[in-house]
This record gives structure tokens, C-alpha cells and sequence, in this order.
């Protein structure tokens, strides 16, 4: 008889440690969410947990939507952000991709020591509740794992008979390794080669990650090695939570923008990186441009690693805040409002775990043009539009079609 676990602890120390909502933050924090608001018509208890050095401690289910409890706390935390985590200053952007491209170890070790130093400062206005795990527990490291040291900890957990899942979002630093740096993707094998070997299980987060990560193991894994771990997939949702906000609080530029119905507006909604094609698009709409078209472009995404030459273009770029519009810290309602107002999503990324702005927007009725790769077949079918993100012109064509 299969024995139900008593506990189910969901690990989300990095997405605790930043004010981000998207990509694996926005995941992690609808996982963290629905999951413990249906604690009572569940067997196991579904419990929010953070690393604090080697010690596991439960957080407050409503942690991620707490307002800071005083002024002090709110200064202590934007002070840092504007140290550490600045989406506005290209000159810190640089530094930053110095240091994470050539300098990694390096990198990976400040990231730790912020992520260590936000957590605790975050949780000193919270009840912190230590937590050990024993057989009938279970632990979903659901949140970003990788340039984390706590190998050892999950080890003496599945000693003590816990079960340890992990949930793989992607395995991109492998398969697009020129656009991540070699010390990047040394370092995201080394992570997998590890998770396989001290996990019972691996949830992956589309069919198409679950194939590129069975494919990664057929080459890179011998079959003489421990047992491998049980391998799966589920499908994410989509679900802006704090997206109830008024349009009329919208930012004045944002309002400017959707004013002219007969102006059409394309969106893309993205983290600024090598991956995501910016550069494609922005090709393909000055070619627009450059024949009369009227066409907006909408750039919605903060900014993240390898992206300072795209932020100075687009700084510098003649139909800034005319035709081309950049947004790096759009709220929920905002980007909602946006999804539900534009002539269409264009998502030209070269690749995807998921693809979560593609279902954001099918889910506001907002067509879709997306890259054609397995992942967007997957989960969109034939309910969009497909390009390929190395042939500018296949988009040419859609948009002037549109």
C-alpha cells in the first residue's frame, strides 16, 4: 500500500529574496499561492519553506504579498536593489555581464551572499519556523537551484527516507551554450548531473524539456550509474494574480500609446537576453518603418544578462517613444492591460522551457506570432501563428498581412 506523504515543503528561497514577478518568480509564487489555498482539501500539508545557511525554516503562506511592515525595511530593501539588482543603468548592466561571463565563480558567489543577506533581512518581521524532514515528508526544490550549494542538506534529507522532487524549467544553457558562455554551461551540467543523482523525481515543466532532458542524459549519463530518478512533465498556467488594478492608473506614456485605435500595436513580453531574438525584431520593424508602416512595437521585460549593446540601441534609437516603446518594470495590471489591448503577440524567441507570455496572451484572446520550436507546438498547437526566428522576412509578411 503506497504510503501518502504528511508534508509537502515547496523551497522558494530566491524567488523570496527578490521583488521579481516573472518568468520561474511568477511560477514559483502561483505555485506557492494556490497551492497552500487548497491545504484543506488536500491529504498532505502543502508548506512554503526558505534556506537560511544549511537550516530549512517555513515562511507565512501569504509571504510573497505582504507589504513591508515600516519605512525602514522598505529603504533597507530598494537601497539594495538599486546596489545589486539595477534594470535601469547600462553601466551596471555591463559590469554585471563582465563578471557573469568571465568571472562566473566569482558571480555566483556575490549572488549567493545577496540572496543570503535579502532572505534574512526579509524574514526578521516574520515568524521564521525551523522545519526537519523526516519519511513522510516531501520536498519540491520548485524554485532556481543552479549556483546554490545545498547538495549536502538534500542528501541528508533523502537519508532520513524524505522524497526529494525537483522542477526543471529548462535545459536552454545547454542547448543555446554560445549565447550563455562556457562557464555558464559547465556549470548548469555540473547542476543536472547532480539533480539526477540525488532526486526521486524530476518534473519538467512542458513534454518538450522532459525530451531534451532525456536526450541530455542518453549522451552525457552512464547507464552503469545509480538509479536515475523518475522523470515527468506538467504543463504550466497562466494567472496574474494582482492584475486587477484600474487602466486609468496606467503610466501617461502607456495611456499615449494605446490612444490610436488604428495604429496597430505589437507586443513582445519578455526578459531582455541573447535568447529571447530581440534584435531580430527590432530588424524586422525598422524594415516596416523604413516603408511607411504604422506600426508600434511594445518591448515589456527587465532586463537580464548579455543585453547591454540591445539597451544602448534601443536608448539611442531615432523612434524611441514614437513607434518604439520600452518597458522595464510594468506592474501585473499593467502588462494584463497591454495583453488585452495590442493587435498581437510576437514572441520570436529561439528557445523555450514553456513559453509563458504565448498562453498569457492566448488566455486574453490576443493572437500570437511565436517562434516555430517544439515547445510552442506543444502547448499552442495550430492556435497561432507561426515564424522563423533566424528569417526575418517570414515575419515581414505576417505583420503586413495583420
Amino acid at each position: 500500500m503506497t504510503k501518502h506523504p504528511k508534508h509537502v515543503f515547496l523551497e522558494c528561497t530566491p524567488t523570496y529574496s527578490t521583488d521579481m514577478t516573472t518568468g520561474i518568480q511568477r511560477v514559483v509564487r502561483n505555485l506557492v499561492h494556490y497551492a497552500c489555498a487548497a491545504n484543506s482539501t488536500r491529504q498532505a500539508e502543502i508548506i512554503p519553506v526558505i534556506f537560511q545557511g544549511n537550516k530549512l525554516f517555513a515562511i507565512p503562506a501569504d509571504s510573497f504579498s505582504k507589504k513591508p511592515d515600516s519605512p525602514t525595511e522598505t529603504d533597507s530593501l530598494s537601497i539594495i536593489s538599486v546596489l545589486l539588482d539595477l534594470n535601469k543603468n547600462t553601466s551596471i548592466i555591463f559590469i554585471k555581464d563582465k563578471l557573469r561571463g568571465r568571472l562566473y565563480p566569482f558571480f555566483a558567489l556575490i549572488k549567493r551572499i545577496y540572496t543570503f543577506f535579502i532572505v534574512r533581512l526579509k524574514s526578521k518581521k516574520i515568524n521564521l519556523i525551523p522545519r526537519t524532514l523526516g519519511d513522510q515528508d516531501v520536498i519540491v526544490l520548485a524554485d532556481v537551484f543552479w549556483g546554490r550549494n545545498h547538495w549536502n542538506d538534500i542528501a541528508s534529507y533523502r537519508k532520513e527516507g524524505a522524497k526529494v522532487v525537483f522542477i526543471l524549467y529548462d535545459l536552454v544553457r545547454i542547448s543555446c551554450k554560445g549565447l550563455y558562455g562556457s562557464q555558464m554551461a559547465e556549470e548548469f551540467d555540473d547542476y543536472l548531473k547532480k539533480m539526477l543523482a540525488n532526486s526521486d523525481l524530476i518534473l519538467c515543466i512542458s513534454e518538450s524539456v522532459q525530451n531534451d532532458l532525456q536526450e541530455y542524459i542518453e549522451k552525457n549519463i552512464s547507464p552503469d550509474n545509480n538509479p536515475l530518478p523518475k522523470i515527468n512533465f506538467f504543463h504550466l498556467g497562466a494567472d496574474f494574480i494582482n492584475a486587477n488594478g484600474n487602466k486609468n492608473n496606467n503610466r501617461p506614456l502607456l495611456k499615449t500609446l494605446y490612444q490610436n485605435n488604428e495604429e496597430p500595436v505589437f507586443l513582445m513580453v519578455s526578459t531582455f537576453e541573447p535568447r529571447k531574438n530581440h534584435n531580430y525584431l527590432l530588424d524586422v520593424f525598422e524594415k516596416l518603418w523604413m516603408h511607411g508602416s504604422n506600426a508600434k512595437l511594445l518591448l515589456a521585460g527587465r532586463i537580464g544578462w548579455l543585453s547591454d549593446e540591445l539597451i544602448k540601441r534601443l536608448a539611442s534609437h531615432p523612434k524611441l517613444n514614437k513607434t518604439l516603446f520600452v518597458f522595464h518594470d510594468l506592474n501585473d495590471a499593467e502588462v494584463s492591460f497591454c495583453y488585452q489591448h495590442s493587435t498581437a503577440l510576437v514572441f520570436p524567441s529561439f528557445a523555450e522551457g514553456f513559453g509563458l507570455p504565448v498562453i498569457e496572451a492566448l488566455q486574453n484572446g490576443l493572437p500570437v506570432i511565436a517562434s516555430d520550436i517544439p515547445v510552442h507546438r506543444e502547448i499552442a498547437q495550430n492556435k497561432i501563428m507561426y515564424i522563423d526566428p533566424h528569417n526575418p522576412a517570414t515575419l515581414v509578411q505576417l505583420v503586413e498581412q495583420i
